[in-house]
C-alpha cells in the first residue's frame, strides 16, 4: 500500500506570504525578484525532502508566486511592461 503526500497549500500560509510580499515591496525590483526566487527554491527543496511529487511542487510554487505578486499589486500601484513583469513601484 502506498500513499501520496499532498502538501498544505502555501497560499493558505498568509503570514508567510505577507512577509515575502513586504520584503518585495520595500526593496528594489531586482532585489525583490531575487528574494522571491530564493524563497521558491527553499520551498521546493523542503517539499522534495518530504517526498512530495514534482507536479505538486510546481503547482504550489506557481500558486505561491501568484499569491505574493497579488499582495504586492494590491498594496501598491505597480508599473509593468507589456508581459506583466514588474518594472518599478510608483
Amino acid at each position: 500500500m502506498s500513499a501520496d503526500i499532498v502538501p498544505f497549500p502555501l497560499v493558505h500560509r498568509w503570514a508567510f506570504i505577507n512577509k515575502q510580499a513586504t520584503f518585495v515591496m520595500f526593496n528594489a525590483v531586482d532585489v525583490g525578484d531575487q528574494y522571491v526566487a530564493a524563497q521558491l527554491r527553499r520551498q521546493a527543496n523542503a517539499m522534495r525532502r518530504k517526498g512530495i511529487a514534482e507536479n505538486l511542487i510546481a503547482r504550489e510554487l506557481r500558486a505561491m508566486e501568484f499569491a505574493i505578486d497579488t499582495v504586492v499589486r494590491r498594496a501598491h500601484r505597480c508599473e509593468c511592461d507589456m508581459n506583466g513583469n514588474r518594472i518599478r513601484y510608483v
